[in-house]
């Protein structure tokens, strides 16, 4: 049945396609069978440029994965936490402290960012993995300032800290001096101090150089239990007094 069924059909093609060509003759026939060569081969070229690309687009996917796999498998650090202010502000100079992302890193450095707000150029730090603190320094009165950090494995870098923001005083305004001044202060103290007891030590000196004799020569004579009377001159000698 399936068999007289699928002869039928090609005797049926058979006919329709000898009808077409009674009507439009071999030539039409000719043209049509090129037009449906050529958008087969269009189709089919069509196809292999979808698959080539599609084929592209799975390796590039591929390469991706395996980066980002390499990556995880060499270690990438945390990215530090908790960075805050370490005292204030000051109008040239602040502190900063941090807390490791994951204390089981085995970070070669930490790098600190900075830079001014509205300015391009940052400036960039690299401190020991064992200090989680650092003072940023040569900063300009009044400025906004933007601060991160990050931990490194030799070239692989973590993921930066959230942001800091904070703002530099004027000099004029601050509550307190900056550490260099107070420095200088305690410096000048320290000399203030060294001088002061030099002067003192000179001075006791030069009493006893001065008045050292006339202690040596005040000696009280007793004869037959009297006390013999003396006086200083106008020399600096002691004399005995004159009754």
């Amino acid at each position: 049945m399936v068999c007289r069924h699928r002869r039928s059909l090609a005797v049926y093609s058979l006919q329709t396609f000898a009808a077409v060509v009674k009507r439009t003759g071999p030539t039409a026939v000719r043209k049509c069978t090129v037009i449906m060569c050529s958008t087969l081969a269009s189709v089919c070229g069509l196809l292999s440029q979808v698959t080539r690309q599609f084929s592209n687009t799975l390796m590039l996917v591929f390469t991706l994965v395996l980066c980002l796999a390499s990556v995880i498998e060499g270690g990438m650090p945390a990215a530090p936490r908790n960075l805050t202010l370490v005292g204030q502000v000051l109008s040239k100079q602040v502190k900063i402290s941090w807390v490791p992302g994951n204390p089981r890193d085995n970070l070669t450095d930490y790098v600190i960012v900075n830079r001014a707000q509205g300015s391009d150029t940052m400036t960039v730090s690299r401190i020991d993995p064992e200090y989680t603190f650092y003072t940023l320094k040569d900063l300009k009165e009044e400025t906004s300032y933007i601060v991160y950090v990050k931990a490194a494995v030799g070239n692989v870098r973590s993921l930066s800290s959230v942001m800091l923001e904070f703002r530099t005083p004027r000099t004029d305004d601050q509550g307190l001096l900056d550490v260099e001044d107070i420095a200088q202060l305690d410096a000048r103290k320290r000399v203030y101090s060294l001088v002061t007891v030099l002067v003192l030590w000179v001075f006791l000196v030069a009493l006893c150089v001065k008045y050292g004799g006339l202690v040596r020569q005040l000696r009280v004579h007793v004869f037959r239990g009297q006390v013999t009377p003396m006086e200083v001159d106008s020399e600096g000698s002691l004399v005995e007094k004159e009754l």
